[in-house]
């Protein structure tokens, strides 16, 4: 294109003064033009604007040259060189499934609840928490809630295991997985106050909930459990806790355990000592319990935990 370049130059007291004059002048530069160039004036001072044009450029790097062309100025041409690197398009971090660690059900997401993350790029590589506290970045990810980083367990490409914050309200939200500089859509979930859920595991080929006596020994088929025997369960997703007049973190909001239909005496509720995101219930099995298997389940503000076979023996 072609533009009339205006020179202004002011001179001394008692000089001829706000003159100007005009040269015309070019601006050039080499084809295909990946990039676009402008002057906002074209009267000196004049501020140039590039303005890139990425679309359909591969990756590699790109240099031109714009030229300023004034055959009637002192310096006739002037070359500003431009260069462009154009990298591969990174990975954006790809949410498939957000549900209870414990329970694998949706809509889980309490105040200090354990979640797991599943779906694609979400970290760069695998890693997990060593110590307390815990990280808020793992393998290069971040997991974030309304803008708040939360507390991570364990990282991986394809998995991401983390604890909601406790400070949050119940409500809707948006979670967020970034994985170094590249975030991903956010996700739009739900927070209920509770989402109570048993940790389970395989013994001896049974399914059974995280049930153990105060030996610390699952309660499986070949280790029933005893009427008005204590038992511990430990959960997640039980929501937000306080500090009771004995000193120990109490859940807020109490849960209710049934055995074989029976409500059970509960004789604490609350976080697991030294642990972030695990709950504990220590209860009595009712003496009114048939000895069977037997179904156990945990309700908490009309919250339903999986239902559970629990073994209980005969009485000697």
């Amino acid at each position: 294109m072609s533009r009339t370049l205006t020179l202004r130059s002011a001179l001394g007291a008692g000089e001829l003064s706000n003159f100007s004059i005009e040269i015309p002048f070019s601006l050039t530069s080499s084809s295909p033009r990946w990039f676009n160039a402008s002057f906002d004036r074209f009267v000196t001072p004049a501020t140039l604007t590039v303005s890139i044009l990425p679309l359909g450029l591969s990756p590699g790097v790109y240099e031109d040259t714009i030229r300023l062309s004034a055959p009637n100025a002192e310096s006739s041409t002037v070359s500003i060189p431009v260069k462009l690197t154009v990298t591969e398009p990174q990975p954006v971090p790809l949410v498939k499934a957000l549900v209870s660690a414990a329970s694998m059900e949706p809509n889980s997401a309490a105040p200090r609840s354990i979640l797991s993350i599943f779906g694609e790029q979400l970290a760069s590589w695998t890693d997990q928490a060593a110590a307390l506290p815990l990280p808020t970045r793992l393998g290069n990810a971040q997991v974030l809630i309304d803008g708040q980083p939360s507390a991570l367990l364990y990282a991986s490409p394809n998995q991401i295991n983390f604890v909601m914050p406790d400070s949050l309200a119940s409500g809707p939200s948006a979670l967020l997985v970034r994985r170094g500089d590249v975030a991903g859509r956010p996700t739009a979930l739900d927070r209920p106050s509770t989402a109570p859920a048993f940790f389970s595991l395989t013994v001896n080929g049974e399914l059974r909930a995280a049930i153990t006596n105060a030996e610390g020994n699952i309660v499986y088929s070949n280790n029933p459990a005893s009427r008005r025997e204590v038992l511990v369960g430990y959960l997640t997703g039980m929501g937000a806790a306080v500090v009771g007049s004995s000193g120990l973190r109490l859940l807020a909001i109490p849960p209710r355990i049934y055995v074989d239909s029976i409500e059970a005496e509960l004789q604490f509720a609350g976080p697991v000592p030294g642990m972030v995101g695990l709950d504990q219930i220590n209860f009595v099995v009712p003496d009114g319990a048939r000895p069977a298997e037997v179904d156990v389940w945990v309700e908490q503000q009309g919250r339903r935990t999986k239902v559970f076979p629990l073994p209980i023996r005969k009485d000697e």
